[in-house]
């Protein structure tokens, strides 16, 4: 429920993992528009793998694995914009939140 890996990238065979595939990499570059120009490249890269690898798809299989808790709970998520826009905004508020303000650009 909370973390299901079972079958989660390989529920429906190429096409779901394709699917999945370009909506984590959606959910970490609306993260690169939150902290551009404050992070060096090598730091985005770092946070990507992380994202990718680890927080969207536990987030993602709340909903889009048959047994995660959102899904048992009735939510419904027209097209994956909800789970992919949710990880992907709250992922960059933190990030730029923890990357800080863009010194020197409003003085």
């Amino acid at each position: 429920g909370w973390i299901g890996w079972s079958g989660f990238a390989f529920n429906q065979g190429p096409a779901d993992l394709f699917f999945q595939t370009v909506f984590c990499a959606t959910a970490a570059t609306i993260v690169s528009g939150a902290i551009a120009g404050r992070t060096k490249y090598n730091t985005y890269i770092i946070f990507s793998i992380v994202m990718t690898a680890l927080i969207y798809p536990i987030a993602g299989g709340w909903q889009w694995n048959g047994d995660g808790w959102l899904a048992q709970m009735g939510f419904i998520d027209f097209a994956g914009s909800s789970i992919v826009h949710a990880v992907g905004g709250w992922a960059a508020l933190i990030g730029a939140a923890l990357v800080g303000p863009r010194l020197g650009k409003y003085t």
